[in-house]
Order: C-alpha cells, then sequence, then structure tokens
C-alpha cells in the first residue's frame, strides 16, 4: 500500500500568524501553488492560500502591512500524515472538500504538501 511517505512532499512557504498581510500575500504569489502554510513554535496552524485571499474576509480598505494574516489562514478540512493511505478516499475526501493543496504533518510538525494531481498520478500507477 502506497502512503504519503513515498510521495515527494513539495516545500511551500511558510509564515508565523504575526506575520504582516502583506507579507503573506507576497510569499503566496512568489509560490508556484499560491500557498503559505503557518506555523507556531514549530507547530502547524493553517493554510493561508489565494482562496483565503479572494474570500471577502480579508479587508480591502485597510492596509495589508498593519493586519497580521493569523485571522485570515484557516484549518484545512483534510490534512495528511506520513502514514495515509493514497487511495480513492483521500482524493475523494479532497474533492469534497475542494482542496487541491494536502498539508501533510508529523506530530503536528509540519512536513510540506502535495497536491491532488500528485496524488492522482501516484493512484494512477498503483496496482
Amino acid at each position: 500500500m502506497t502512503t504519503l511517505r513515498d510521495v515527494p512532499l513539495r516545500p511551500v512557504p511558510t509564515a508565523e500568524p504575526g506575520t504582516a498581510l502583506d507579507e503573506a500575500l507576497r510569499l503566496m504569489n512568489g509560490d508556484p501553488l499560491k500557498t503559505v502554510v503557518l506555523v507556531g513554535d514549530g507547530t502547524y496552524l493553517g493554510v493561508f492560500d489565494a482562496g483565503s485571499a479572494d474570500s471577502g474576509g480579508v479587508p480591502r480598505d485597510l492596509d495589508p502591512a498593519t493586519l497580521a494574516v493569523g485571522p485570515y489562514a484557516y484549518t484545512p478540512r483534510v490534512v495528511g500524515r506520513p502514514n495515509t493511505p493514497v487511495d480513492q478516499t483521500l482524493l475523494a475526501a479532497m474533492r469534497r472538500a475542494g482542496q487541491d493543496v494536502l498539508p501533510v504533518v508529523r506530530n503536528n510538525t509540519f512536513l510540506g504538501v502535495v497536491t491532488r494531481e500528485d496524488l492522482e498520478g501516484v493512484e494512477a500507477r498503483t496496482p
């Protein structure tokens, strides 16, 4: 059985919740996956991505340099662990949650991300 341990993880930028929103936006826009993972004291806290930035929750009338990114991040419904099986159940959960990027953590420590496309490729090659 293939697990997330067998799938190469992609690095994405990380930031602390107190990071200025304009800096988080700069990091997000510079990342191919348009994703920034929030960590605090080495612990995975959530994700700030293009969906977060465009959700309408980010005030447009305030200077993003004066706002912290933390309140605008979210915790994805589906988070992987190294022993999570790569199968149709995982892919279906990601589709239902509208997730294209899956954070992978071990004991709440962020390791990296995989994309739904990555996992679909692995699943297609698994006998």
